[in-house]
């Protein structure tokens, strides 16, 4: 080969064009090598992998040196820019730099330049794992996920592929670029690989092998051939026996259409401000149809109407407590009972009210009162009555009950939900034995709704409560000299969601018990608002600011996201064994290749494959590595121009002559892997996979007979 006809450049300045000045450094390169195509030579267990081209560069100027100002590459030795070797034209190899590193002795300076290939930077990508309800041609699905990774990939050298798969869910939030197009390559039985003409990936279909029947080249085991290999090479045959194949039909189907996902909310907005969301189901999603919101107006928090208190300075097993005075219907009451020591508020619980939750007695501060926190939605008949307090045991205590108004806490109708008293997923019971109360700091799960916050404090006998948290007001003390002295107060809060409450004093120290419990306030004028995004596969979409509501902040809350969920079966598998070479004695005993990817449509295409793959790699067949050099005879040198992976050529090396390999090989092999090496010759190493018996897409029955396959 003329070295005149090898061409190595860089694309120094980054404008997509070959050709600038200083761009061709074939002149500067000592030896090097670059690979293409599969990790092995298996069309069933290879998989394809990032080219790597490495080359020694002359460095005796320092021109490769990234800190030398004067160089005139300086500026240009980062990663990124496009290297290409062509022969008479042909484009063989093409990447991206990855390093060039220069290296100096006392005898010679070089740089070592590396570059990869288009797979190296897909493995860096993450994508959401591909979804479809009803399936798709696998080169469709391979270009929807590289267009997933937003990287601009170009995606014109994908076939469409010959299998159409079944739905495809995924219980996961992300995955590997790569792993999903494996997947795709595993179903369709194709070939994915990098194109040695441009910088982009290729997918082949199932049957694109069996189109191409004409080999493009013949290669004799005879030096007096003028196309002939200077060495030869068998792989392990054994290593590529799979006399059973196991394939499964996709486990995913498509639900009816339905909410997916929510958020409570609220979120504030400001006129002119936008809402970004993403949906985070807990399953896979076929298709987003939209949402719907609410928008409205805050309020202010709830109010405290009055608060009526109950001394129960006398052990007992039941008392008698106070409703206030005056109450309306709708009206939210809140009872807040304190007794002495181990005793607890039971059932039946008093008339109408519901337990809303309760700090049982600590074995840690044995005389440490216990609390408990009912409350009702008032019928407007409860004014001036009584309600009857039953404890686990006779034990003192007070009450407090506080009425908050209706209209402006957060009533639905039903169970009261708008009452909480810990942080979302923690406990915040508090105890202790010191002059000072103090709550554990609140969180509430609404966000930041308009919220009444109710300090308690309970505490051993006769000991009065002197001050309460800061920022705290009403604040009202029961003192019972029996035990379970109570202190009560309240804060209303707007635009926060948590308060750290603070602490209370006590007039001298005591065992005490204390909690916070948080109200939820309403919005007025409420507007539902149904929207057309989300929509495809993209869970991320925006609510605006809406103008016919107005209101500075305005509220967004009950966002529900509708769209098509997936759900998963049970898996599915189909089996075939080619029974001849299973026997341990007779044959090799029987080797499994399972197909990873559960795609298939139904089980009848899951066998066509199994069947297929139990027919090509049943039986032992010659898996080959062939070296040739390029530099001459002529014949070489097109074969090395004209050649590239997933060509199909002749390799004839049956001669038993001194000179052939006696190897007893004359067949068809695909081209699935070219590594060259660049030196005084020009050495290219072809591995080879035997080709295809048969068309890799439609088996007929009569293709069976005889070879005893075991469905």
């Amino acid at each position: 080969m003329d070295w005149d006809a090898l061409v190595i450049e860089v694309d120094w300045n980054r404008d997509g064009v070959f050709g600038d000045a200083d761009e061709d450094i074939t002149e500067l390169v000592l030896n090097g090598n670059y690979f293409t195509g599969r990790d092995s030579a298996s069309y069933l267990t290879a998989r394809a992998s990032a080219g790597k081209l490495r080359l020694e560069l002359d460095n005796q100027d320092n021109k490769f040196n990234p800190f030398n100002t004067t160089s005139i590459y300086y500026g240009a030795l980062t990663p990124g820019a496009l290297v290409r070797v062509t022969m008479e034209g042909t484009v063989k190899w093409i990447g991206r730099l990855a390093s060039i590193i220069p290296r100096s002795d006392s005898r010679i300076r070089t740089a070592t330049l590396e570059a990869v290939g288009i797979l190296a930077e897909m493995a860096n990508h993450r994508i959401p794992p591909l979804v479809s309800q009803g399936g798709d041609y696998t080169g469709n699905l391979v270009a929807e996920a590289l267009d997933a990774a937003a990287a601009g990939f170009d995606t014109s050298g994908i076939e469409q592929g010959d299998v159409f798969t079944g739905p495809i869910g995924s219980t996961q939030t992300e995955t590997d670029l790569l792993a999903e197009l494996r997947k795709l390559e595993e179903v369709e039985f194709g070939f994915l690989r990098e194109d040695t003409a441009s910088y982009r990936l290729r997918f082949h279909s199932r049957t694109s092998r069996a189109t191409a029947l004409t080999p493009l080249a013949v290669f004799a085991d005879s030096p007096s051939e003028s196309l002939h290999f200077d060495r030869l090479e068998e792989a392990d045959w054994l290593q590529q026996i799979y006399n059973r194949c196991i394939a499964g039909v996709s486990p995913w189907s498509a639900l009816e259409e339905t909410v997916v996902w929510s958020a409570a909310g609220p979120y504030q907005l400001s006129p002119g401000e936008t809402l970004t969301v993403t949906a985070n189901p807990s399953t896979a999603i076929a298709e987003y149809l939209g949402h719907s919101h609410t928008a409205g107006l805050s309020v202010d928090p709830p109010n405290v109407a009055e608060v009526t208190t109950t001394d129960r300075n006398t052990n007992s097993l039941t008392h008698s407590v106070s409703n206030p005075p005056v109450v309306n219907a709708g009206d939210l009451l809140v009872l807040i009972w304190c007794n002495d020591m181990t005793g607890y508020a039971t059932t039946p619980y008093p008339s109408g009210y519901a337990r809303i939750d309760a700090i049982a007695n600590a074995t840690i501060e044995p005389n440490a009162p216990s609390l408990t926190v009912f409350a009702k939605r008032a019928l407007g008949t409860e004014g001036g009555t009584s309600v009857t307090i039953t404890l686990s045991e006779s034990q003192s205590g007070a009450c407090h009950c506080y009425r908050i108004p209706a209209g402006v806490w957060y009533d639905t109708g039903g169970t009261i939900d708008g009452i909480s008293l810990y942080a979302p997923g923690a406990s915040n019971d508090r105890w202790g034995n010191d002059v000072n109360p103090e709550p554990a700091p609140i969180t509430w799960p609404w966000g930041a709704v308009p919220t009444l916050l109710i300090a308690i404090a309970a505490c051993d006998a006769g000991v009065a409560t002197t001050s309460y948290p800061a920022g705290y007001s009403g604040g009202i003390n029961n003192v019972e000299t029996l035990g379970g002295s109570l202190a009560t107060c309240w804060k209303q809060v707007s635009g926060v969601t948590s308060d750290p409450v603070g602490t209370f004093l006590l007039a001298s120290a005591q065992e005490w018990t204390a909690w916070c419990i948080a109200v939820r306030g309403v919005s007025s004028g409420e507007t539902v608002f149904t929207e057309s995004d989300p929509s495809d596969r993209d869970p991320t979409f925006e609510i605006d600011y809406e103008l016919s509501v107005g209101g500075n902040p305005q509220l967004i809350s009950a966002i529900e996201v509708t769209g098509i969920p997936m759900e998963e079966a049970d898996a599915v598998t189909v089996q075939a064994d080619y029974l001849p070479t299973q026997d341990p004695l007779t044959g090799v005993g029987i080797r499994t290749y399972q197909n990873p990817a559960m795609l298939f449509r139904n089980a009848s295409e899951a066998d066509s494959y199994a069947e297929l793959v139990v027919l090509h790699f049943g039986e032992a067949r010659p898996w080959l590595t062939g070296t040739f050099v390029a530099n001459a005879p002529d014949a070489n040198t097109d074969a090395y121009r004209d050649l590239d992976v997933n060509d199909r050529i002749t390799v004839t090396a049956s001669s038993t002559l001194a000179s052939g390999f006696g190897m007893g090989i004359d067949e068809d092999f695909v081209i699935e892997a070219i590594d060259v090496t660049i030196g005084p010759f020009i050495e290219v190493t072809l591995h080879l996979s035997p080709a295809f018996l048969t068309d890799p897409f439609i088996l007929d029955e009569s293709l069976l007979d005889g070879i005893n396959l075991l469905i």
